[in-house]
């Protein structure tokens, strides 16, 4: 399975290494493998790969390769135990961590966890993700944002700078760093990035609203009359009325970055 440090990046294989290949990736316990299989063998006898992905158009660049069910990858979907499907989505990540696109990546590292929780590669990279997240919130002057995201990170790579970072923000924020004030004000400066910089917007916002309710876990309720709350409810209404319209979503959005915060 792909790492964000390493990846193979073997085009093709005899038909014996390939087989052997497979029987690697069937009898690992946690799913972890050093190349993904493609769905097809070439007329060569070679194993056809996409970026290190399963992909219907061979060796090359990413374009093309398709998503689990062959579509590409879209939002949010709740998985059973499916290495496979790990693996796929966790190449998926690298790749969209390798163009810099964090939260995309962030999401296709979480299916790949969700789809087999014993993938210790994805889990490691899903701590990289959410830590370059908190990087650019930070870099954005956004610290509430950034504390967030880097105890998010605490939970799948628990190093010595990640533990310095969010002890720095606890202290400059007092206490926890917590409020619906703060988490609200985090949410507003999220998403106002991603609408100003992001391609991607909906896969943008649905990693910003994940992080708000990180940040007010355990007094969201308290929060019901903040200005976070009023936009985190808007976001969800633009993405109900306007999920098949990204122009009408981006409009959407913007209203209620202008009327919140």
């Amino acid at each position: 399975m792909a790492d964000i440090r390493t990846q193979a990046t073997w085009k093709s294989l005899a038909k014996p290494l390939a087989v052997a290949a497979f029987v690697v990736a069937v009898m690992a316990p946690d799913g972890r493998l050093s190349l993904t299989l493609a769905q097809s063998v070439g007329p060569s006898g070679c194993v056809k790969f996409c970026n290190g992905q399963p992909g219907s158009s061979g060796g090359g660049g990413g374009a093309g390769c398709a998503g689990p069910s062959g579509g590409a990858y879209h939002g949010s979907t709740t998985h059973s135990y499916n290495p496979q499907a790990s693996s796929h989505f966790n190449n998926q990540g690298v790749a969209a961590y390798r163009r810099g696109d964090y939260r995309e990546a962030a999401g296709l590292f979480e299916h790949a966890v969700e789809s087999n929780s014993g993938n210790q590669t994805a889990r490691r990279n899903l701590g990289d993700a959410y830590q370059q997240l908190g990087r650019q919130a930070a870099r954005q002057g956004n610290e509430a944002g950034a504390l967030s995201y880097y105890e998010k990170a605490l939970k799948y790579k628990d190093t010595g700078d990640l533990r310095d970072s969010v002890a720095t923000l606890r202290r400059r924020l007092g206490g926890s760093g917590k409020s619906c004030g703060l988490c609200g004000k985090a949410l507003h400066s999220d998403v106002t990035y991603g609408y100003n910089s992001s391609a991607s917007l909906m896969t943008y916002i649905v990693q910003s609203e994940n992080n708000y309710l990180n940040c007010t876990n355990g007094f969201l309720a308290s929060c019901k009359q903040s200005c976070g709350y009023a936009l985190k409810t808007g976001l969800w209404r633009c993405k109900r009325s306007f999920h098949s319209s990204p122009s009408g979503y981006k409009g959407c959005v913007g209203q209620y970055l202008s009327q919140t915060c």
